[in-house]
């Protein structure tokens, strides 16, 4: 078996992470499958058969390891939630939180993420008691929204805590004290020596903090598939090893300059917290002096399995995490994708450097549409450019921290081209975010969709390598990107969990129309819940947006979108007497076309309709009474939008839009808008109510759901059940 390593670590994860994703049934069905296929070749490919066995071991022991890893994640998270104070070792710190390493008597070990507003922050290594209230991270309420609990689980992290108190049981190590302080340094010498934007960006460099990046910062880079340079990763850990193994060999012995080398980058990787990508390339780097040592070459797609099953067998759900399939997902794109398409003659080093990026963008691509749902054509130069100079960027400005506390005016002036190449590198991507197409939203992938994609890669890959390039292969590659895209052919009205606001959502196969999107509660409405939710889906602007009234818990959203440059095409939002509509879309820099609607009005296309209901002509200001009322139409499906009129406004809505089978509660369930003869005259099947989880008013009022269930209507809440998809008949 040629590279035993990498299949059998393969096995290994498949079967650590059946636990997780499906049962450990299945894992140990699968294996006894494999088993008995073995037994099958006996009589005339023994070969074969002792290769299914060792790859059904791994795979039935990598079940054993997850389930073991399962059951104590089970334990440990009642035991954490139903604690009153925990006890355990910081081990990484960041703004105003840190992670404190508990162990439950169950077995294991686990984090919790501690918020502390209280005077200094601890350092890592540190031996704490936390006193105050402990809770779950949130999970995702709505699709496409990021999943905190998810993302926590993939890291061991099963808890938060709001700290009232906290004591110091036992000093951090000297050596973990020194990194503390060091990293300390960093960020202190970096503001004092650079402009804004290159301290946050040498800082997250050097220490993996994000947390001092000016606002929008990271978010270009994430446009444009660049933010991979501000994560501590293996390329951080390449240069360093680059740059310290230069001068070691020159001063000490190979085996003696390998071990400081390593000492070297160790401290490196508690200076930044150990993150997966520093670990993966720390072990890369142990195995390849290993093989230095040895008089062997480290075959790189053996270290990767190795480390793999190392991983897998610490923490196996840590596979789930995107940032780890990207880390590994590039290490094995660079040592196994990347040099079948390499040209065996003729070696040009820039055209060496795009087309590496280019590739390495393409073997990723699954992976970021997967999690991003858009991505820009423009990232393989950016990537290009990033690739080319990060190196001598981080050495040169390492340099001058260090340089700094000698000579700090000769460091400060030689600062000056360091904070000039960022401006305008961030400057050019302003630019390129503005080109045509800078980004691409193509939706979630299906599953389908990337098995064929990455089918159809590895097949290239392999005839590529053993044959050369070819333009056809290349242009076949190309075109299954499609495969990609996601198909827009929902039919369906979304309510979207957006805290204490409203925000509705209609997709109808390639529209998407937006009724109202704001919030008064910390959740941003628009930016973390309605765009990842719209380009989940394939759609990158909104065809139609319907304002019910220019309270904040009903537009800020909007606000958001129409400031990140998202398109709005068309716009329902009622001329009000007292110029207020018209300021607002003079403010937030509408570009599109604005609709004053009146009552008999009809808007939208032949099957999906709004007839405008209230107001009978501009109201004097924008007032709850007020409120734009609309009765969505589409096939059979009809559904009544009232803002948050009153009772009496909602029984007059209700004599001119008849039965209707969805109801958007109004004023998110407040008793002065319930109408018991109105909902007998629309006789919903389902009803529901936007509120925010314990809000300020007490929403939905106790009246209301008394009416509601007295009446034998459905009824769905965004405080309990989350983001709610109510789809339509073809």
């Amino acid at each position: 078996m040629k590279r035993p390593f990498l299949w059998v670590g393969i096995a290994f994860l498949c079967g650590a992470l059946c636990p997780f994703l499906f049962s450990s049934a299945a894992g140990c069905v699968l294996a006894a499958a494999g088993s008995l296929a073995s037994l099958s070749f006996l009589a005339f490919r023994r070969s074969w058969a002792w290769r299914g066995f060792v790859l059904s071991a791994a795979l039935l022991i990598g079940v054993g390891s997850g389930e073991h890893y399962r059951k104590n994640e089970e334990n440990a998270v009642p035991w954490l939630l139903t604690r009153q104070e925990l006890t355990g070792t910081v081990a990484l710190v960041g703004g105003q939180s840190f992670r404190l390493k508990v162990e439950p008597p169950g077995g294991g070990s686990f984090y919790c993420q501690v918020f502390w507003e209280g005077d200094g922050m601890p350092e890592p290594g540190q031996e704490l008691t936390v006193r105050g209230e402990i809770g779950e991270l949130s999970a995702a309420d709505n699709p496409g929204q990021f999943d905190w609990k998810a993302y926590g689980r993939s890291q061991g992290l099963l808890a938060q805590c709001n700290a009232d108190e906290i004591f110091l049981r036992r000093s951090a190590p000297p050596l973990l004290r020194w990194s503390s302080r060091l990293r300390a340094q960093i960020v202190v010498r970096a503001k004092a020596l650079f402009s804004e934007e290159t301290a946050g960006l040498v800082i997250a460099m050097l220490t993996g903090r994000k947390d001092e990046l000016p606002e929008g910062v990271y978010e270009t880079l994430q446009e444009l598939g660049g933010a991979h340079v501000l994560a501590v990763s293996g390329m951080h850990v390449a240069i360093l090893s680059g740059f310290v193994a230069f001068f070691l060999r020159r001063i000490l012995r190979k085996k003696y300059a390998y071990g400081v080398g390593f000492c070297f980058l160790f401290f490196f990787g508690m200076l930044t917290g150990f993150p997966i990508s520093c670990v993966r390339a720390l072990g890369g780097y142990l195995l390849f002096a290993v093989g230095r040592l040895l008089g062997k070459r480290a075959d790189p797609i053996t270290s990767l399995a190795i480390l793999l099953f190392v991983c897998v067998l610490l923490r196996p759900v840590q596979f789930l995490d995107f940032g780890t399939q990207l880390s590994f997902g590039a290490a094995f794109s660079l040592a196994a994708f990347v040099p079948a398409f390499r040209e065996r003659k003729e070696r040009r080093r820039l055209w060496d450097a795009a087309r590496t990026s280019f590739l390495l963008q393409l073997s990723l691509l699954p992976l970021l549409l997967s999690r991003s749902y858009c991505f820009s054509p423009y990232s393989v130069a950016v990537n290009c450019l990033l690739l080319s100079g990060v190196s001598v960027f981080f050495l040169f400005c390492l340099s001058l921290l260090l340089l700094s506390v000698f000579l700090p005016g000769a460091a400060a002036a030689l600062a000056i081209p360091a904070n000039f190449s960022v401006e305008l590198f961030l400057q050019l991507c302003d630019r390129i975010l503005r080109l045509p197409f800078a980004v691409v939203v193509t939706g979630k992938p299906e599953l389908w969709g990337m098995a064929a994609f990455y089918a159809v890669l590895v097949v290239t890959a392999v005839r590529s390598r053993h044959k050369g390039t070819h333009p056809l292969r290349g242009g076949i590659l190309l075109l299954s990107v499609g495969l990609l895209f996601h198909c827009r052919d929902e039919k369906a009205i979304a309510f979207l969990d957006v805290g204490q606001g409203d925000c509705a959502v209609v997709l109808y196969e390639d529209t998407a129309c937006v009724i109202d999107c704001g919030s008064s509660g910390a959740t941003e409405a628009g930016s973390e819940v309605l765009l990842p939710f719209l380009r989940r889906y394939g759609h990158a602007g909104i065809d139609l947006a319907v304002v019910s009234h220019l309270d904040a818990d009903h537009v800020n959203g909007l606000e958001q979108l129409l400031a990140a440059g998202i398109s709005v095409e068309r716009l329902l939002l009622c001329d009000y007497a007292d110029g207020s509509a018209k300021a607002w879309v003079e403010e937030n820099g509408f570009s599109g076309v604005w609709y004053s609607p009146k009552a008999g009005e009809v808007y939208g296309t032949e099957k999906l309709r709004f007839s405008i209901l209230f107001p009978e002509e501009a109201p004097e200001a924008s007032q709850n009474e007020n409120s734009l009322t609309v009765l969505l139409e589409c096939g059979e499906v009809r559904a009544l939008f009232p803002g948050d009129l009153g009772a009496e406004r909602l029984l007059a809505a209700a004599r001119k839009a008849g039965s209707v089978a969805l109801l958007k509660v109004p004023h998110h369930g407040s008793r002065f808008s319930v109408s018991v003869e109105a909902l007998a005259l629309l006789e919903p099947e389902v009803a529901v109510i936007s509120c925010g989880r314990g809000n300020f008013y007490g929403h939905p009022h106790d009246e209301t759901l008394e009416a509601y269930e007295r009446l034998g209507i459905v009824l769905h809440r965004t405080d309990a059940d989350g983001g709610l998809l109510y789809f339509l008949s073809p």
